[in-house]
């Protein structure tokens, strides 16, 4: 069994604050701008993305790419030997042959992180979703989503508005016939 993670932290750092994100697999985190645009917190830990299948084809397994159906359409899809559709995740055991040197795995569960400092203003959202989401929806997609549902609201956006978003999110997603796991969180920033 294995699972991916994308989380978020703020910190204080003087007197600004600094958005950390870490993940490993395919759930994706994207920060939404005032400006509507989506600013990429993550990358999808797929195993044919070249410093992926290095590290993979280096612990001695092989990335193949299997011909499926998916919606209607036949699709290519990238997996570590021909098992898992992710590079990076805790859990699975089998494709773990390094305990002692995770970063040396091919499915390792050492995560990417990546920070960036929040402009008040600028910054307003985090999304964090699934790649049942992100299958069928873009970032722009779904930072022009959550504005157009936010855009219009005054001061503080509390938690069951933001829950709402989510659900906005995760209906878009069911409606473009996404067959995944759809969960997003929204948080403001």
């Amino acid at each position: 069994m294995i699972s991916t993670v994308c989380v978020g932290y703020v910190r204080k750092d003087g007197d600004k604050n600094k958005l950390y994100v870490a993940n490993a697999g395919d759930s994706r985190a994207i920060v939404v701008c005032a400006d509507g645009s989506a600013e990429p917190m993550s990358f999808d830990h797929k195993p044919d993305a070249p410093a992926e299948r290095k590290r993979i084809e280096a612990a001695l397994h092989e990335v193949m790419t299997l011909s499926t159906v998916v919606q209607g359409r036949r699709v290519k899809i990238s997996r570590v030997d021909g098992l898992l559709a992710v590079a990076r995740a805790i859990g699975d055991f089998s494709l773990k042959d390094d305990h002692d040197h995770p970063e040396k795995c091919a499915v390792t569960c050492v995560p990417e992180v990546k920070n960036l400092e929040l402009v008040p203003g600028k910054h307003l959202y985090l999304v964090i979703a699934c790649d049942g989401i992100w299958d069928v929806l873009s970032n722009a997609d779904v930072a022009s989503i959550v504005m157009g549902e936010l855009r219009d609201k005054k001061g503080p956006v509390d938690e069951e508005t933001l829950n709402k978003v989510a659900e906005v999110v995760v209906k878009n997603a069911l409606e473009k016939d996404s067959t995944d796991n759809c969960t997003v969180v929204v948080v403001a920033l």
